[in-house]
């Protein structure tokens, strides 16, 4: 069957994509391996936040073809959530490209 997608989870999807390129350096090159490790961290305002294993999905989803090939390249990582004035996704991923 086919999964419903809110306007609102396309957007920010999309929003993901387009800092991802913008903040990529221009001899970027795809990760190719397939046992990358993603280390994340959310940073919030406040405890207002989604429960922190539903937060990586669309990073992810939002990064195949830009970052990774597919996001099943991902084989480890942690994911944090930390408050900060400053909200923001912070990614590290390790693997070879």
């Amino acid at each position: 069957g086919r999964y419903f997608l809110s306007h609102k989870f396309r957007a920010f999807e999309a929003m993901i994509g387009r800092e991802f390129l913008a903040q990529k350096p221009a001899n970027y090159k795809m990760y190719e391996s397939e046992d990358l490790q993603v280390d994340i961290t959310f940073y919030f305002k406040n405890g207002i936040h989604s429960d922190l294993f539903n937060l990586p999905k669309s990073v992810c989803d939002a990064l195949t073809g830009l970052a990774w090939k597919d996001d099943r390249q991902i084989k480890k990582g942690t994911l944090k959530i930390e408050y900060s004035p400053n909200e923001r996704i912070e990614m590290i991923i390790i693997g070879k490209k």
